[in-house]
């Protein structure tokens, strides 16, 4: 057995927690028509503000191809738009328009509507332990890359 039980155990949650926060994030954001990976890139963009279609793909932790498909779908929508880098014409730079931020905003609004209840069932004190806990997971599992 490569992990004892109590850490089996914990990436089994975790595991389950993803799919089971994946797949009420796909349903919540259906009637928005976006995916849950375009959300994530309109998430990047809102934050970060404009990049590389190859920044944004690091940023999503998906290959280069899988980010293309997102962006090809989000510009259909006018939600991004992408532009020849003046700088390197090889590369896109990715920005999110005023339609993209609207629609972030209202996705955002029915994840915390949809999710607020779940956090908030555990203290504060719990959640930040849990972050704090999760933080050094990431931490340690970002050094085997």
């Amino acid at each position: 057995m490569i992990f004892d039980d109590k850490i089996g155990s914990l990436f089994e949650k975790i595991a389950s927690l993803h799919i089971n926060l994946s797949r009420h994030a796909r349903l919540a954001l259906e009637p928005h028509g976006i995916t849950y990976p375009q959300f994530g890139a309109l998430l990047v963009l809102s934050s970060r503000g404009e990049m590389t279609q190859k920044q944004l793909s690091s940023h999503l932790e998906t290959d280069t191809t899988n980010t293309m498909v997102i962006c090809v779908g989000l510009e259909k929508k006018q939600l991004i738009t992408r532009e020849q880098s003046s700088e390197d014409k090889r590369a896109n730079i990715v920005s999110i328009t005023a339609k993209g931020r609207e629609i972030f905003q209202k996705s955002m609004a029915v994840l915390r509507e949809s999710y607020g209840p779940t956090a908030n069932s555990i203290s504060e004190k719990k959640r930040d332990t849990v972050n704090s806990v999760l933080d050094k997971l990431l931490e340690s599992l970002n050094t085997l890359r």
